[in-house]
């Protein structure tokens, strides 16, 4: 809840009845981790789906929603397949409605051992780089996303047989990084999961634990996004454009572009300890009763109205959320095309639109559901209207996705939709893309990068400071 510019209190629904309970406070640090609810293709835990919509509803811009980190992911249970999962060279397999198989890398490579060996860095180049796409191994994660999106196929990972029907691997006819690397962890034997025992046991027991026998069975996976490296704009202390709105971790966009790490993670997770300094040093006053019980009532009424249209009705929300994250997955993930993100963003913005009327829930202990569908929707169109409008101002290719572009690269053996421009490192790294919520629609502005501030710490002036605010300015 807003009054002016500024949080005086927030609303919570309570999932086991229903009800509502307000706060009423002058400051208010958003941890809800990223917009993870708005894919299908998820290496996100289930129950976590995030709450960015609801931040942008409150009028808190957000910043770079088209950069993510997808990659390979098991989809049930949801981990990443990364590191000896791959080294230990599993077989890919894709399966046809009719239950047909594919041994897909088959098809694609004329070099079996260059498949194994793309296979193999797969295991740290992990996750999907559009830097490798061309020449690299990004290329096991676009014939993944191939097989699934567009031939309609499921895609699993075998690790009780050698790929290609090899009885044995010849290992001198992998590349030298993948030969090294196996020979010096003993592992030049057997069938796949024989590999995996010997390098990583417990990679084995966590599938195990989880109530999947990989030893036994095919592991499904699929093309997952796996971070939001964008979320919402915030200042050096985490405080959004709405004053007292602080978000901190994954749910902030301070991640870049390409896959966060280190120096990087970091950054993000400092920023409940930035955000609790600043209101610390600097609270602000609690809205008067004057003032907050007007927009408690209105936000009361809202609720209410809400709850008697889409309360007593065939429960449908999960179905609605399921297929939102499906059309999210196909045509707004990894892999994306200026005319499908346009036809997504009309879909998804009428559902948004009718959801009261198309929207139902059993009871008021499901209303959460709802609000979960809401949240989803809003989202999607923040990250849409992200996407559409980087294709049209810069449209090059970076980070972990790939935008087509007709007039772009293609590598050998793919089809018009993978063809793209890599990134030229030029203008498109010199801005922000900010996406923000007006008159019931998202638009994009753009801003110039911060400049890396000049300071020469010297000791006088530092300790000056600090003994003046503390370093909390």
């Amino acid at each position: 809840m807003k009054n002016g510019n500024r949080v005086c209190g927030i609303m919570c629904i309570g999932k086991a009845t229903g009800e509502t309970v307000c706060f009423r406070c002058a400051d208010v640090i958003a941890a809800v981790g990223g917009p993870a609810g708005i894919y299908a293709d998820s290496a996100y835990p289930e129950c976590h789906t995030g709450s960015t919509g609801v931040f942008l509803e409150a009028g808190a811009a957000a910043q770079n929603l088209t950069e993510w980190q997808y990659g390979l992911a098991s989809v049930s249970p949801r981990w990443n397949v990364s590191g000896t999962y791959m080294q230990v060279l599993p077989r890919f397999v894709s399966v046809d409605p009719d239950g047909t198989e594919h041994e897909f890398l088959d098809d694609y490579f004329s070099d079996r051992y260059g498949a194994l060996s793309a296979v193999f860095l797969k295991g740290y180049q992990w996750p999907f780089d559009s830097r490798k796409v061309l020449d690299g191994s990004s290329v096991i994660d676009l014939l993944v996303y191939r097989e699934k999106v567009l031939n309609h196929r499921r895609v699993y990972l075998d690790f009780t047989k050698n790929p290609f029907g090899l009885e044995e691997i010849d290992y001198r006819k992998l590349s030298g990084e993948a030969r090294e690397y196996l020979e010096k962890a003993g592992a030049c034997f057997g069938r796949p999961i024989d590999r995996l025992l010997k390098m990583n046991p417990p990679a084995v027991s966590l599938y195990l634990g989880k109530g999947r026998d990989i030893s036994a069975e095919y592991l499904e996976i699929s093309l997952c996004a796996q971070h939001c490296n964008g979320g919402l704009s915030v200042d050096m202390w985490w405080q959004t454009s709405v004053r007292g709105l602080f978000a901190a971790g994954e749910c902030a966009g301070t991640h870049g572009v390409t896959r966060p790490g280190g120096s990087a993670l970091n950054a993000g997770q400092v920023g409940s300890l930035r955000a609790a300094l600043y209101i610390c040093s600097y609270p602000n006053e609690k809205t008067s009763d004057a003032e907050f019980l007007p927009i408690l009532k209105k936000c009361a009424e809202k609720h209410r109205m809400i709850a008697e249209s889409v309360i007593g009705g065939e429960e449908n929300t999960v179905k609605l959320i399921s297929d939102a994250q499906r059309r999210m997955s196909d045509s707004g993930a990894a892999i994306r095309r200026r005319d499908g993100l346009s036809s997504l963003l009309e879909i998804t913005g009428e559902e948004l639109a009718g959801i009261s009327d198309k929207a139902s829930v059993s009871s008021a202990d499901r209303l959460y559901t709802f609000y979960k569908l809401r949240d989803i929707l809003l989202t999607q169109c923040a990250v849409l209207t992200a996407m559409i409008g980087y294709s049209d101002t810069a449209g090059e290719t970076r980070g972990s996705s790939l935008c087509y572009d007709p007039s772009g690269k293609l590598r050998d053996g793919f089809s018009e939709p993978f063809r793209f421009v890599p990134e030229s490192r030029g203008e498109t790294r010199k801005s922000i893309q900010e996406v923000y919520l007006s008159d019931g629609a998202f638009s994009c502005r753009t801003r110039d990068v911060r400049p890396i501030p000049e300071d020469d710490s010297f000791f006088e002036n530092v300790w000056r400071i600090y003994r003046e605010n503390g370093g909390i300015y």
